[in-house]
């Protein structure tokens, strides 16, 4: 059950924070004042493009945890003091609605699993490019030939890593391996397409 409550909790809750804060830093940067529904996922956004340029190069992949939270505190700092935002309820409900649609199947089970097809052996691969690139980049200097390096001197050279390098940084920022926080985010993403279309509509 902590687990569970970590992995569709906490580590959803960690990535709309580091979402938020990011989003705020792309706002003061462009001197723009973003729709509250455009903040996270805008920040989401920003944090793909940090571990993408963060991770090209082997000596500063370590570095990318620390540049995405330092990124997301910076921002959150310089929205203090907070103000007053309008926002659209319907965009919360649809990014919510979303949300419980895709934990519930799990969340009902009791089991911090993954979810539907990606029980094959894609999940394996996702976590080690996710694993591999945040500790050393596109790099497979130092790795001893075996399946896990056969794997990723398939995959890592081309592969986009967009969507997987934010899971490596909340799960890593949640306490959590990434295999734990797999599920988890792929309704996370969608939590907050759903609130930027609804927010976009309005």
């Amino acid at each position: 059950m902590v687990t569970l409550f970590i992995c569709w909790i906490v580590f959803p809750a960690v990535m709309a924070i580091l979402s938020l804060g990011s989003g705020l830093l792309v706002e003061r940067a462009s001197r723009t004042t973003l729709p509250v529904e455009l903040l996270l996922p805008t920040g989401f956004a920003a944090i793909v493009t940090v571990t993408l340029v963060s991770t090209l190069s082997a000596a500063i992949a370590p570095l990318t945890l620390p540049l995405v939270l330092a990124a997301s505190v910076v921002g959150l700092a310089a929205s203090l003091p907070p103000r007053l935002r309008r926002f659209d309820p319907w965009a919360v409900v649809a990014a919510v609605g979303v949300f419980a649609a895709f934990a519930a199947p799990v969340l009902l089970a009791g089991d911090a699993t993954f979810a539907g097809y990606v029980k094959l052996d894609d999940p394996a691969t996702f976590l080690a490019l996710t694993d591999r690139a945040l500790e050393h980049g596109r790099s497979l200097e130092g790795l001893a030939p075996s399946s896990y390096e056969a794997t990723l001197a398939f995959n890592l050279p081309f592969y986009p890593l967009g969507s997987l390098l934010p899971l490596g940084v909340g799960a890593r920022s949640s306490a959590r391996t990434p295999r734990g926080s797999f599920s988890p985010t792929s309704p996370s993403c969608r939590r907050s397409s759903a609130s930027r279309s609804t927010g976009s509509q309005a």
